[in-house]
């Protein structure tokens, strides 16, 4: 049998045996599917890597700029030391904006960053003026510094240490040059470029730095095959060089007390070569081999905690991404290091020192198109450890339905919206994507399907909550409505249920107030309709309400269920409708066990609801649909279970998330006194962890979308259609 993998919407075969007898490294561990199933990426997984820069932030995180190259966009990550997450978009999606990223912080407005990249629809130099230290909420105002003729490529920013402004160097493709432009404002609103260099093909792979008020910008010189180092002070208009013979890719540094520290790849033999400058002006200088021959493509530079220098390189014959350490200033002893082997690395790298003097890279992995890191946890760099930096846009929040017709659904936030992602078939060949109006979304958001294939989706909007009723299965339209208004703390809560006659039921609290409520829609489409007050929990001695469910019991009454929780312990609350427009309703207590992070509950044949408590992980059917006793049997979950639905016979199937993997369990009596557990994913890598949201399709096949919080990736865990797995687990 063959278990399918779909990896950026390619779907690849590879057989049972060879997961078995072959398996990833855990350095360059992925999400391996389970016998019988294919894993799709719906969304968050972008063709990134080849540019990027960082910023540094407080506390040792850093601020990363990246250019998906599939959406022609760049975007900005907070990066919690090796890890990027959060990212927003940050560039007008209608150009190609954010090749040549590069970046600096501007201490005059609190170290906000200055961030300047191509624009290739227009062949403009760009910048961002980030609104913030990190570049969000709303990221900040794009500028466009330079547009006659095709100029911008191969920015490098610094920020004069003086005045606070920011100069760009950039190469100007039309007449082979580099120019500088020079901010004329801290926020680059106005400003002049001025040539540095017009004489042969000069102004790639450029890097800047200060020491003390002189500015250095190294370049290459392609015609002569050089790097030539301009040096020029305050109004830096007036440039003096040198030239050193068969050198590329300079990248530069300063020492403690100022002085030029460069180091860059000879082309001869490809090696790693420094020269580092033993005055404010350069006039005395050593320079020595630092690297082994084929070591030193695309080298990046940077300071120790302890003043000395780091440098990354790429060593294209290995596929290897190499390290050199400097134990002292004159790096009498490199101390070499080889980071990460694998065929996919490539030479883009960028050697940082986190917020404890530890080595940290980011590199290009272009096989995956992604951005990786090697987080070293000591100075001297001892051992480390591999990771998945970025791999793209940021999306969470997934939530699963599925269509009459087997077709998935899932809705999701990126950016702050809500999106729903339609899958073209039961094996999900194909997704559309719908961004949907709402804004400042920030929570999970709820979706379902109606009889005629039509979604609905339920999510938050502006401290409130919407609805969106789709006008048709694609949702190529639709209608919005407010439901719970704006502003209001009514955002954190949205859980949704389908009458038998279609019409929707949703549940949202007001968090401030610890007050529940459902809004009762009054037909199918929720034109209309009207919020009652459940329940009004107390809001003394740190109370709050968590885990919220609901579901649609006999008579058509809904049914939620939620954890309440003060100084005195928790309460498992059971809140049964009185009538089916739930104008008020019955509480009450049903236990003390903590769940957590989520309360599955389903109803069975009878009208009883059953649910799984989370933590001392127990089946609990309740005795009546008034649940006035519950009868409780230990389970094994494998993780955090998020979703419940039952088989035919009341048999209960859940999905369950932890740490590197995800599964399905299928239980073969309605108490689940025993059990199938299939795995659906697994990956090695570190803090991979998932969260997951079960659908089932007519014939029982469990469907599972997965959110990936570390990547903030999601996918869509698909039972393959072959005849052992036709009738799900059967």
């Amino acid at each position: 049998m063959n278990i399918a993998l779909c990896l950026r919407g390619r779907l690849l075969a590879i057989t049972l045996l060879a997961i078995i007898l072959l398996p990833m490294s855990a350095a360059f561990a992925q999400t391996v599917p389970g016998p019988g199933y294919l894993v799709r990426g719906i969304e968050g997984d972008n063709d990134v890597g080849e540019y990027f820069a960082l910023t540094e932030r407080p506390f040792g995180s850093f601020n990363g700029f990246f250019y998906l190259a599939d959406q022609g966009r760049l975007i900005g990550s907070t990066c919690a030391g090796p890890v990027c997450s959060s990212t927003r978009s940050l560039t007008n999606p209608a150009f190609d904006r954010g090749r040549y990223v590069s970046a600096a912080n501007r201490s005059a407005l609190n170290n906000r960053p200055l961030v300047a990249y191509y624009d290739a629809s227009n062949g403009d130099l760009m910048a961002l003026d980030c609104a913030s230290t990190d570049c969000s909420p709303i990221g900040g105002i794009e500028r466009t510094l330079e547009t006659v003729g095709n100029v911008g490529q191969d920015t490098a920013s610094v920020i004069d240490p003086v005045t606070g402004l920011g100069l760009i160097a950039y190469y100007d493709v039309d007449n082979g040059d580099i120019r500088l432009y020079r901010c004329a404002t801290a926020a680059c609103d106005s400003g002049s470029s001025v040539l540095v260099n017009g004489s042969n093909d000069r102004g790639h792979n450029a890097s800047m730095v200060f020491g003390g008020s002189t500015l250095w910008i190294g370049y290459e010189d392609r015609t002569l095959g050089a790097v030539v180092v301009a040096k020029t002070q305050a109004p830096y208009n007036v440039f003096s060089f040198f030239i050193i013979a068969n050198a590329a890719e300079p990248s530069l540094s300063a020492d403690a007390s100022g002085f030029l520290d460069m180091v860059w790849r000879e082309t001869i033999a490809n090696s790693l070569q420094r020269m580092r400058c033993l005055d404010a002006t350069c006039t005395n200088a050593d320079q020595i081999q630092l690297g082994a021959a084929g070591h030193g493509f695309r080298p990046s530079a940077t300071r120790s905690s302890a003043g000395n220098l780091l440098v990354s390189q790429y060593d294209p014959a290995s596929h290897s991404m190499r390290g050199t350490l400097c134990n002292d200033l004159p790096c009498s002893s490199p101390q070499a290091l080889t980071f990460a082997s694998a065929p996919g690395i490539a030479g883009k790298s960028l050697m940082r020192i986190n917020s404890s003097g530890f080595p940290l890279v980011f590199y290009q992995d272009s096989l995956r198109s992604d951005v990786r890191s090697a987080q070293c946890t000591s100075a001297a760099c001892s051992a480390f450890q591999l990771r998945t930096a970025n791999n793209g846009h940021a999306v969470s929040g997934a939530r699963l339905a599925m269509r009459p017709d087997g077709r998935p659904v899932i809705a999701y936030i990126r950016d702050r919206h809500p999106w729903l992602a339609l899958c073209s078939d039961t094996l999900c060949s194909s997704v559309a994507q719908v961004l949907l109006p709402g804004n400042n979304s920030d929570t999970r958001p709820t979706v379902r399907v109606r009889p005629d294939n039509r979604p609905i989706i339920y999510y938050a909007s502006v401290g409130g909550s919407e609805l969106y009723d789709c006008a048709d299965a694609n949702c190529s339209s639709g209608s919005a409505r407010a439901v719970s208004g704006s502003g209001n703390s009514t955002s954190n809560v949205l859980e949704m249920a389908l009458r038998t006659d279609g019409r929707p039921v949703l549940l949202y609290a007001v968090s401030n107030l610890n007050d529940v409520y459902v809004f009762d829609c009054a037909d199918v489409n929720c034109t209309s309709g009207s919020p009652h007050l459940l329940v009004d929990e107390p809001t003394v001695n740190s109370a709050f309400n968590w885990n919220y469910a609901i579901t649609i019991g006999p008579g058509d009454r809904p049914i939620i269920l939620y954890g309440f929780n003060d100084n005195s312990g928790s309460q498992q609350r059971y809140v049964r409708c009185n009538d089916s427009a739930c104008l008020s309703a019955t509480v009450s207590s049903i236990g003390t066990s903590i769940t957590f992070y989520a309360t599955p509950l389903a109803l069975r044949s009878d009208g009883h609801p059953v649910f799984i408590e989370n933590g001392p992980n127990n089946l609990a059917i309740c005795d009546t649909a008034d649940c006035g006793g519950q009868a409780r049997f230990p389970i094994f979950t494998g993780g955090i279970v998020r979703t419940l639905q039952l088989l035919s016979g009341d048999r209960p199937v859940y999905e369950a998330a932890t740490v590197g993997s995800a599964s399905v369990t299928v239980c073969d009596d309605p108490t689940c006194a025993s059990a199938q557990q299939r795995l659906l994913l697994s990956n090695s890598e570190t803090n991979i962890n998932y969260q997951g949201s079960l659908g089932l399709d007519a014939t029982g096949a469990a469907f599972v979308a997965l959110e990936e919080p570390a990547l903030a990736d999601v996918m869509l865990a698909v039972p393959l259609p072959d005849a052992i797995f036709q009738n799900g687990f059967e």
